[in-house]
């Protein structure tokens, strides 16, 4: 099994759940915003109809997921651009 804590580039962090507790806040804050708005009624809902919502959420993530891709493949077109403008004014500047 790969080691979740590396990359290609070398190891990301030496403990892989070093964001955890702010992930965990994150949750909480979530489910506290819910509570507000939805009484708790969530927790006595069909759990087929808690399956729909779950499924749709897990489209929004890929939805947003593919979103920030995209942003991140303009950003590396962009530094990929600047490093060949660059590398192309220190040839110059020779």
């Amino acid at each position: 099994m790969p080691d979740p804590t590396a990359s290609p580039n070398g190891p990301v962090t030496a403990d892989s759940l070093h964001g955890f507790d702010a992930f965990m806040r994150g949750v909480r804050k979530r489910l506290i915003a819910g509570r507000e708005v939805y009484r708790d009624e969530s927790f006595g809902a069909d759990p087929t109809e808690l399956l729909g919502e779950v499924c749709e959420e897990l489209l929004d993530v890929c939805g947003w997921a593919y979103v920030t891709w995209c942003r991140v493949q303009a950003l590396a077109q962009q530094v990929d651009e600047a490093r060949r403008r660059m590398a192309a004014v220190a040839r110059e500047e020779e």
